[in-house]
């Protein structure tokens, strides 16, 4: 009987030590699986940041466009009343040419 529980008894303790070496195990495997998803979610908080930055870019670069076509408006627009201011000097120049003839 005591060869029986003394066997027993050693596995019991087998036992023991293979359910605490399970709980440590667990508690590490739990203990990663909270690092990861804490930098899953840096990483998703990373990416939107990245998404708004190109976002502000894109809308950025729109603007430097409108302003660039407006720009290239306003110097056609001052390109033609040039060219007016031009062509009415000249027929003023001949107009008093002639009169001095």
């Amino acid at each position: 009987v005591t060869d029986r529980e003394s066997a027993c008894s050693g596995r019991e303790n087998d036992l023991s030590q293979r359910s605490e070496a399970a709980a440590e195990k667990e508690k590490l495997v739990r203990s990663e699986h909270n690092d990861l998803l804490s930098q899953r979610n840096a990483m998703e908080i990373e990416r939107e940041e990245v998404q708004s930055c190109k976002k502000d870019v894109e809308d950025r670069e729109a603007a430097c466009s409108r302003e660039e076509d407006d720009q290239s408006r306003r110097k056609e627009q001052f390109q033609l009343v040039l060219d007016e201011a031009q062509s009415s000097c000249a027929r003023q120049e001949d107009d008093l040419s002639k009169r001095s003839e």
